[in-house]
């Protein structure tokens, strides 16, 4: 089996971190974030990967190569934005036969073995992994008939008016005749223009209704919801390094001193030193090269590679791009973001998502938010 992953788009509500890197290359406990859909391709018998980029794709070769997990992978680049179906169309050539497509930035533990089971078992020409969700409002609810077969895409429904909670979770099982549907060489949509118009046309499109775990990293919120996950185990996946206790996992070359804590879970990426008094207090992710000052406290918080804090800091539910500085006796907390190479003196205050662009030098004192 073949699948074609959307990775084209340039992840600007997760901005400022998605400024020099593709939102599914973004570090998840120090790995990239699409390794997850490798692996989850090798799991459940896909063979073949194809990603649809856009959005500085020269870095998803440098990051994943050409195999990985023993899935072969093939990059296909979107002079311009095509949106999801166009995207796939310009990927025609690279598929046969039926295949799957997944929104890149969609983390799922769904069985996609059963899911092609009930494809198959339905003669569907599309199936759509169908997710609960508490409040529909913000989604596209897909009701279905007593069968499983879709009857309508109903956008952004009251809570009065959604006659279900079930949305489109980013990832479809399509039989290769439909993507004659699709116009070539220009913005089509999957969820907008395609699926509506099948079923609109009696075409049989099909839901495969799961309550696996699923999320949407969109937004630093979300995002970082991935991490706590991944570390919680409410998404089964491999972390980096050693066990060294139960729910701590350290890479080599870790210093922690024989004065600082950590507490489960967490995860520290290689080379990272940790000094007497700080408290790494989990869920945290902490990346190689990072160094963490005596009596700061870290909590919830994610950090990528070659970060510096200063000590007496505390960095609470937040988000601190690679190759930044956050100085002495700083607060970054309630999921405020520091873009890569930034440069936070001492004694500044960033709460309430604040966010800090790349390479700005924000002077001492200079923010209490």
């Amino acid at each position: 089996m073949k699948a074609v992953a959307l990775v084209g788009g340039q992840g600007t509500r997760l901005r400022p971190l998605t400024f020099r890197t593709p939102k599914p290359l973004l570090p998840l406990v120090n790995r990239p974030l699409l390794e997850f859909v490798v692996e989850r391709c090798k799991r459940n018998e896909i063979s073949d990967l194809v990603l649809s980029t856009n959005y500085l794709p020269d870095l998803f070769r440098v990051a994943l190569g050409d195999s990985l997990f023993g899935v072969e992978i093939e990059y296909i680049h979107e002079l311009d934005a095509l949106g999801t179906a166009g995207g796939v169309k310009n990927c025609e050539g690279a598929v046969d036969g039926t295949f799957y497509v997944f929104n890149g930035d969609v983390l799922t533990g769904l069985d996609l073995v059963r899911m092609l089971e009930f494809h198959r078992s339905k003669g569907a020409a599309v199936t759509l992994y169908l997710t609960p969700v508490e409040d529909p409002r913000a989604y596209g609810v897909v009701p279905l008939d007593d069968d499983g077969r879709v009857t309508a895409f109903i956008e952004k429904p009251s809570l009065a008016d959604a006659p279900t909670n079930m949305i489109n979770g980013g990832v479809y099982i399509i039989e290769p005749e439909i993507l004659a549907e699709i116009p070539r060489d220009e913005p089509y949509s999957f969820e907008r223009q395609l699926f509506p118009d099948l079923v609109a046309g009696g075409a049989p499109i099909y839901g495969y209704e799961s309550d696996a775990y699923w999320i949407d990293i969109g937004t630093p919120e979300k995002y970082l919801q991935a991490h706590l996950d991944v570390l919680t185990g409410a998404l089964q996946a491999e972390i980096p390094g050693e066990e060294i206790t139960p729910g701590v996992w350290v890479a080599g070359g870790v210093e922690i001193d024989e004065g600082a804590s950590v507490t489960a879970p967490a995860v520290i990426g290689d080379g990272t030193r940790v000094e007497a008094g700080a408290r790494l207090e989990g869920p945290v992710s902490i990346g190689a090269g990072c160094v963490i000052g005596a009596n700061t406290s870290i909590t919830r918080s994610a950090l990528a590679d070659g970060v510096e804090i200063g000590r007496s800091c505390t960095i609470e539910n937040a988000l601190i791009g690679e190759a930044s500085v956050v100085e002495q006796e700083c607060t970054i907390a309630e999921l405020a973001v520091v873009g890569p190479g930034a440069s936070i003196s001492e004694g500044n205050e960033l709460r309430r998502g604040m966010r800090v662009w790349p390479d700005v030098e924000v002077g001492p004192s200079s923010i209490q938010f």
